[in-house]
């Protein structure tokens, strides 16, 4: 199974994420409510360290995506969810299955680091910095890359 991850930043402070696995494409938004790029990388950044479990929540207006990893065994599930209030306290169950996939870990975080990565190489820190409103993660992703070569 193939997982490709893109993100795309479209306008201040609104990204979009692409997750496609075989023939199956879902697309995933986020606003400026967080800085949905580093609660990402920050998740990555816990299960690369050996986390069992990481989330982050990607907030629409209204609405959030829930970002859910878990390992099982040697390998790790990630869960979007999509649910209609902003910052749900519902638990993972009571939200709407968006994108499923279960990969080996280094599969699936490498997938988060290239993406990254494409954002910041196709954008620069300026370019991101005036697009998304923040500086753009660049010590997390470091962290991440570094995790994954050990």
């Amino acid at each position: 199974m193939s997982l490709a991850l893109t993100i795309r930043l479209h306008h201040r402070g609104w990204l979009t994420a692409t997750l496609t696995e075989d023939a199956v494409t879902e697309k995933v938004t986020a606003s400026y409510l967080r800085h949905a790029t580093a609660d990402l990388l920050l998740a990555a950044t816990a299960l690369a360290d050996g986390a069992l479990h990481a989330e982050c929540r990607w907030l629409e207006e209204p609405g959030e995506f829930r970002w859910v990893f878990d390992r099982l065994g040697p390998d790790m599930r990630l869960c979007v969810l999509w649910f209609r209030e902003t910052l749900s306290e519902l638990p993972d169950d009571a939200g709407q299955l968006v994108f499923s996939t279960v990969q080996q870990p280094d599969v699936l975080l490498a997938a988060i680091a290239d993406a990254a990565t494409d954002v910041l190489e196709s954008m620069g820190l300026d370019g991101y910095l005036t697009a998304w409103g923040e500086a753009f993660p660049a010590e997390e992703l470091a962290y991440l890359t570094s995790a994954l070569r050990r």
